[in-house]
């Protein structure tokens, strides 16, 4: 990769870059700040390698039993932060490796009425692309990271209309040796709950005249996270639970349905993401996820 850009070597008194070549007028106040960018050349030449190997063996003809190593890449590139206070050897980043493990359990049960699907991983990551949110500057540094955890899938579908299914995912996430404040701290991955788990129960009658009305109630659960490789408490959301509803009818002939919904049945209020800019203007930003809201949608299908 071979990058040119126009960085300057001072701000004016706002913070930012000015333009190449504008001249300050007369009782400017920002007369003697303003500096000719240069350009200055960023190369990164690194390579790397990706691929798969997964073994299976099938212990039956219901039952599925594998194991996995792979490795992936992901490309470097430039940091360009709003404000423009960063470093010149914090510009380049570079491309992040993962070397990935995987072992899991893939089974039929009960003359097909029961799925159960198991796995477990672990992910070691070289240079992991940490995204770090600090003042008013957004940028990536090269961070070793490491998630290890563990997922399970139960479907049942015991006869009569009767559908269940489950979801469970337990995860350790770490990034190492994140700048905080001049200190290093090992601190959690962004967005990586250490539990989260969903359940749904759907039951489906069909009617005399040949049609369909199914009933379904969903929900999820996620545990504690945090919006920034920085782990500061201000830049976390609590753990959560969503429940929703719904209910479809569909004709005999299948040419159209109508359903109706329900979602966040109990009007939660939650975070969903935030941006930690108390350095550059004492506060932050949260975002929240929507509240309860209902509707109707009707699908029709032409022939």
């Amino acid at each position: 990769m071979d990058f040119q850009f126009t960085q300057c070597d001072d701000f004016n008194a706002l913070g930012f870059c000015p333009p190449t070549g504008v001249p300050a007028a007369a009782g400017d106040p920002y007369l003697g700040l303003l500096v000719d960018g240069h350009p200055r050349n960023y190369i990164n030449n690194q390579g790397g390698f990706s691929g798969k190997m997964q073994l299976d063996w099938h212990a039956s003809e219901d039952i599925l039993v594998y194991a996995s190593a792979s490795r992936g890449l992901k490309g470097g590139g430039l940091n360009a932060p709003l404000d423009g206070f960063l470093e010149d050897s914090a510009v380049l980043y570079n491309p992040e490796n993962l070397n990935a493990y995987e072992v899991g359990y893939k089974g039929t049960h009960f003359d097909g009425k029961m799925r159960l699907n198991v796995g477990a991983f672990y992910y070691d990551y070289n240079d992991f692309q940490a995204f770090i949110f600090e003042g008013n500057t957004s940028f990536i540094v090269n961070k070793e990271a490491e998630i290890y955890g563990g997922e399970a899938e139960l479907i049942v579908a015991p006869g009569d209309g009767w559908e269940l299914i489950g979801g469970l995912t337990l995860l350790e996430a770490t990034v190492f040796d994140i700048d905080v404040n001049g200190v290093l701290y090992d601190q959690e991955i962004m967005m990586a709950p250490g539990l989260a788990a969903n359940a749904l129960v759907r039951k489906e009658w069909m009617l005399k005249n040949g049609s369909g009305v199914t009933v379904q109630v969903d929900g999820n659960y996620v545990s504690r996270q945090y919006f920034n490789n920085i782990n500061h408490e201000t830049m976390h959301g609590d753990a959560y639970v969503l429940a929703n509803a719904r209910i479809t009818y569909v004709s005999a002939d299948e040419s159209y349905e109508v359903s109706a919904y329900i979602n966040n049945i109990t009007n939660k209020r939650y975070k969903k993401f935030g941006f930690d800019i108390s350095a550059f203007d004492n506060f932050s930003i949260l975002t929240y996820g929507k509240p309860r809201w209902a509707g109707v949608n009707f699908k029709y299908r032409w022939n």
